[in-house]
């Protein structure tokens, strides 16, 4: 970034590309507050915004939620009446949801002359982050009944929003539009099936989508064993995480600890905790505090012998 802010305040004539490109580059860098900084100079210098630079700094505003910038970025869209432009559309719906501004989200959305699918995309993570799944597929209904094609990042949102039992009868829904969409073979949506179901309650079916999935990742295996942590299965999670390492992938050591987690009682804890400790040994996993205190703690239901041996270890 020095060498670009170097460039650029060297530079005689800045133009409209020129700021943008200044501005999207401290966004893209998480220097947020720089880029709400640059478009006060840029404003200051009586260089026009366009719809590009209105973009990246509602962008910038959504993730630092300084609502009251992007309110006013708002304002300033409607007044050059660049509002209506896709982008900016879709990225002051991110910003509204993301401050927990749900009816205005909904309202600028309805409001949109003209709506792409990254907007359609936007309104319905806004429903999935507000666990709103009556509204994901009112939203889906509609998109289906338009020219567009739902994509796999639609999809994914909507199964964000089915993390409950109470929930399983939507997720199922979305299941089969995946099937009939032909895009049960996406790693992403496998992915997000899983966890789904997991988070439903529903391992077998949650099992059943994993082993159909052509090649899951180390993302499909962790939801799959995570969905048995939640599901205080702790002897399924040793038995998916013995499977994972002999297709030669690792957990980390967030899943030990997870895992370690799902023992409900001194004997599961012992009994699990062992296998957990010698497969960090075996692996050569590298150890954090949180594990290194779990595995005490496990040891310390069995002996003092066994503390003594785990610290040599950690």
């Amino acid at each position: 970034m020095e060498d670009a802010c170097n460039i650029f305040y060297q530079m005689e004539e800045r133009d409209t590309i020129s700021w943008n490109s200044m501005i999207s580059s401290y966004s893209h860098n998480i220097f947020y507050e720089e880029s709400l900084r640059c478009f006060n100079q840029m404003r200051h210098a009586t260089v026009k915004p366009n719809s590009v630079t209105l973009s990246s700094l509602v962008s910038a505003c959504s993730f630092i939620e300084y609502l009251k910038w992007g309110m006013g970025i708002h304002g300033l869209a409607v007044k050059v009446r660049l509002d209506s432009v896709f982008y900016v559309g879709s990225t002051l719906i991110t910003l509204y949801s993301e401050c927990g501004k749900s009816e205005d989200t909904e309202l600028l959305f309805q409001e949109m002359p003209e709506k792409d699918l990254v907007s359609w995309n936007s309104m319905i993570a806004c429903y999935a982050e507000d666990e709103n799944y009556q509204g994901v597929l009112r939203l889906l209904s509609e998109l289906s009944r338009t020219s567009k094609i739902i994509n796999h990042i639609t999809f994914a949102y909507a199964l964000a929003a089915c993390a409950s039992p109470a929930t399983l009868i939507h997720g199922k829904t979305l299941h089969a539009l995946i099937i009939r969409a032909s895009l049960h073979d996406n790693l992403l949506l496998g992915n997000a099936l899983v966890t789904m179901y997991g988070k439903c309650g529903t391992m077998r079916v949650a099992k059943l989508v994993f082993q159909a999935m052509p090649k899951p990742d180390v993302v499909t295996w962790k939801a799959l064993i995570g969905g048995y942590i939640e599901n205080k299965e702790p002897g399924e999670a040793i038995k998916t995480l013995k499977l994972m390492r002999a297709q030669g992938t690792i957990a980390d050591f967030i899943t030990m600890v997870n895992i370690l987690g799902a023992c409900l009682t001194p004997n599961d804890l012992l009994k699990y905790g062992m296998l957990i400790h010698a497969y960090t040994i075996l692996t050569g996993l590298e150890m954090d505090n949180y594990l290194r205190i779990s595995l005490l703690t496990m040891i310390g239901v069995g002996s003092i012998q066994l503390i003594w041996r785990a610290c040599c270890y950690c």
